[in-house]
């Protein structure tokens, strides 16, 4: 029964609830196998009692099937209004499947420690580097989930504000308002060219105007996610020593959340428009019109910028008016896969997780 699972894990949890993923094509239809994925949970009225949990979710707890803890994080939880969003990290979801499940527990009769945590969830072991959810609302400071803890200051006159969003509360950003994390500019968050790694975020670009509006940017001259103007795109930048911009890019849409994700594979480059890969064929702009002399064309690459999102800090223009949610930067190029999966999951109806009462 319920109750012999629950005094395994804690013998004062008094609730449970199986939390299932469908992968098949009524779900998410994903078709292969994923490993270490953090799952989002959203918790609401129609699928949560928060009168029977601690008021700060602090006993909240996830196990697999075999009893085995799971690593979860709460990013928001708001007991008066009946809402709550976790991250749970499971080892494997598997492919074209709609009977894996997980269980939840609460309601503990006595005080419990919260074993949430953000590292656990976004390991920069397996990758993570770095993770801000917008969920902080106490302070200005846009928190990094990972170890690593590359928090993000705001800047400018018009400092993003923090307001719901698509999975939580999200940035709103206009005018010159910007975040930078100070401290990364000589660190992980630095890739060589034709190096590995994914740049994501979901965006809510209020109008396709302007020369370019910066979505997250390591400096004009290493990557870039952004939006283009004059083609009305999105594009995912690298910069490539004394050659130009690698670009990959894709029709933008405004007045709407997109999920974007782009990856770098060495000599392969892609984007991805919610969970769909768009553009895999790389077209180089010249760093200089090729009628300026050879000086002039000599652009190099220059790594010592800190990350910002909303701008990017060696131009410090083309600012991102709209909103913008989850930016993660990862030391890998996400599988095609991994990359549908979250989209599935995060948009508004989400098509992966599946609340079943005992």
């Amino acid at each position: 029964t319920s109750e012999e699972v629950t005094i395994i894990l804690e013998p004062s949890l008094k609730h449970a609830k199986k939390i299932c993923f469908n992968t098949t094509a009524t779900g998410a239809d994903v078709a292969g196998n994923v490993i270490g994925f953090p799952v989002l949970i959203r918790l609401s009225s129609d699928n949560f009692d928060f009168l029977q949990a601690h008021k700060n979710g602090s006993d909240i707890r996830f196990t697999k099937n075999d009893g085995t803890s799971l690593s979860y994080e709460i990013e928001t939880w708001d007991s008066v209004n009946s809402k709550a969003v976790l991250w749970v990290k499971v080892d494997t979801i598997f492919g074209n499947n709609d009977n894996q499940c997980i269980t939840m527990y609460w309601g503990a009769s006595i005080p419990l420690t919260s074993e949430a945590s953000g590292s656990d969830v976004f390991d920069t072991a397996a990758g993570f580097q770095g993770v801000w959810h917008f969920n902080n609302t106490a302070d200005a400071t846009v928190k990094d989930a990972t170890a690593n803890r590359f928090e993000g200051t705001p800047r400018g006159k018009n400092i993003p504000a923090s307001i719901q969003g698509l999975i939580g509360s999200a940035g709103a950003f206009k005018g010159d308002g910007y975040i930078e994390m100070p401290g990364t500019a000589n660190s992980v968050l630095n890739f060589p060219e034709h190096g590995t790694y994914s740049l994501s975020a979901w965006v809510n670009i209020d109008s396709l105007v302007g020369e370019y509006q910066m979505i997250a940017s390591k400096g004009d001259k290493q990557y870039n996610l952004q939006f283009k103007g004059a083609t009305k795109n999105w594009q995912f930048t690298e910069f490539q020593d004394t050659v130009g911009w690698d670009e990959t890019a894709s029709a933008a849409s405004s007045k709407t959340w997109v999920n974007l994700v782009g990856v770098r594979s060495g000599e392969k480059q892609y984007l991805y428009v919610n969970g769909v890969c768009t553009d895999s064929t790389i077209y180089t702009h010249p760093h200089f019109p090729s009628d300026t002399t050879y000086a002039e064309k000599q652009g190099y690459r220059n790594t010592t910028y800190n990350f910002m999102i909303g701008t990017k800090v060696d131009y410090n223009t083309w600012f991102f008016n709209g909103l913008i949610d989850e930016v993660r930067i990862s030391s890998y190029a996400q599988s095609p896969d991994w990359i549908k999966l979250g989209y599935m999951n995060q948009r508004s109806d989400d098509m992966l997780v599946i609340f079943k009462n005992w």
